[in-house]
């Protein structure tokens, strides 16, 4: 109905992750280091292991002032004919495992 929802501490540290991640680092007026660098990434002839080794990298920098937050792993897969890249990440919050996916 587009009214806003209370979230606990939990869900509002889940939010946060998913925005660093999605944002465009730079892109936010308030606060150009805010953001992930997946843009960077070049899918073209790289193979999927490096892929995700350089998400895992720009994951990390785009979470590494959130506390007790650390990226366990992460799978790339390209959809929509090559042009777009989905990262399914495995993000320890507060020692629990949660699978976050985005599309960059």
């Amino acid at each position: 109905k587009g009214y806003p929802v209370m979230i606990d501490s939990y869900e509002e540290i889940l939010q946060r992750i998913i925005i660093r991640l999605i944002c465009k680092k730079g892109s936010y007026v308030y606060n150009r280091d805010l953001g992930s660098e997946f843009y960077k990434i070049k899918m073209g002839n790289i193979s999927r292991n490096n892929i995700e080794k350089q998400a895992i990298d720009y994951a990390k920098k785009a979470l590494k002032d959130m506390k007790n937050v650390n990226v366990v792993s992460v799978k790339a897969e390209s959809c929509k004919m090559g042009e777009q890249l989905r990262l399914s990440f495995k993000i320890s919050v507060d020692e629990q495992i949660e699978d976050i996916d985005i599309s960059v």
